[in-house]
């Protein structure tokens, strides 16, 4: 449930146009910049490889995006560098979204 209150702060923030759910823990979101990203936000406390697996399943997420409490392994950022996955916490995936949006 966390996913869609994330996503709807963004696009109420016009940081995003639309999403699409894929599940409670991933989404495809449509930005107003006309690119389109596969989301994936963890609700463990540790993230490990067993949350790079799940958001590596179809379709496989460009984002794992976890609460600024939550912890990651450093086993989990070497798994998710090596199969493509980039990790950000909540709010710093905020200002990523601005980047990919081109706005400083």
């Amino acid at each position: 449930m966390a996913l869609i209150h994330a996503l709807m702060r963004y696009k109420s923030e016009g940081k995003m146009r639309s999403f699409d759910m894929h599940g409670d823990k991933k989404a495809t979101v449509a930005l107003p910049s006309g690119k389109s990203l596969t989301l994936y936000m963890s609700d463990e406390y540790i993230i490990g490889g067993s949350e790079i697996a799940e958001a590596a399943e179809n379709p496989k997420a460009q984002y794992l995006i976890y609460n600024s409490w939550d912890k990651v392994t450093q086993s989990a950022y070497s798994e998710a560098r090596r199969i493509g996955i980039e990790i950000h916490n909540f709010g710093a995936f905020g200002f990523h979204l601005d980047e990919l949006n081109g706005r400083p």
